[in-house]
């Protein structure tokens, strides 16, 4: 696996076929950061997820993903990794063995469809986890080439070096 780091959207993924992973909250909350981009985009991530949520009792499931084709070759994924919306008792909604539980059902999706796995920075903005930590999981977890965007006005935060667009197959 080899993890790229981009300046860009990822929801134009520069490799295809593409599975676009990003991280979803447990109690059924649709509406803050990357999932607003994902509904202007595509609708059917969040008609999937509400409707997810409304088959359930109680809370989704952390560690579970949704897989939702939206293009002939680009999929969502809504990952289960995120409990709750805020801090509690000082402790972040993410939880990195749900993260890796997603990441591995990512990975196997990925695999299954020939693709490369494109994220923004999963968990470290609204879900308050360290990207060092979640970049650790990544490695860990995925074997498949990764690509992370990283928006052209919020590069200065992180301390990475970043490729060049790849060439389009």
């Amino acid at each position: 696996m080899k993890l790229h780091y981009l300046i860009g959207d990822a929801l134009y993924p520069v490799k295809k076929p593409a599975v676009i992973s990003h991280i979803c909250n447990d109690v059924k909350t649709w509406g803050s950061g990357f999932v607003i981009a994902v509904s202007r985009k595509y609708k059917e991530p969040e008609k999937r997820y509400r409707e997810w949520g409304e088959s359930l009792p109680g809370d989704l499931p952390l560690g579970e993903i949704q897989t939702i084709q939206v293009e002939e070759d680009v999929w969502v994924c809504n990952m289960i990794a995120q409990h709750d919306i805020g801090m509690i008792n000082g402790v972040p909604p993410l939880r990195l063995e749900a993260l890796k539980w997603c990441l591995e059902s990512v990975n196997d999706a990925a695999i299954i469809r020939g693709a490369t796995v494109h994220a923004p920075r999963i968990g470290a903005v609204r879900s308050g986890g360290s990207w060092k930590d979640i970049e650790e999981v990544i490695k860990s977890t995925l074997t498949v080439d990764t690509y992370i965007y990283t928006l052209e006005n919020e590069k200065s935060k992180w301390n990475n070096k970043y490729e060049s667009v790849p060439l389009k197959d």
